[in-house]
């Protein structure tokens, strides 16, 4: 991830300092839960997951 560092957006760094600081809850963390993390939109997270090229399954809750 540090060789891409530079190149990612802002929102893309705010993940990535979230990911670097805590990786072992991060790799465990919902895409919401590590969007409250980082301060960033959990768009911005499954973007930066993409960016790494990591496939991300989204889930919705069915509540009825």
């Amino acid at each position: 991830m540090s060789s891409i560092y530079s190149s990612l957006t802002k929102a893309d760094k705010k993940v990535a300092d979230a990911v670097q600081s805590n990786p072992e809850e991060a790799v465990l963390a919902t895409v919401t839960n590590l969007a409250e993390q980082a301060g960033v939109g959990e768009t911005s997270v499954i973007r930066f997951c993409r960016t790494l090229g990591l496939n991300v399954e989204i889930q919705h809750d069915s509540k009825s």
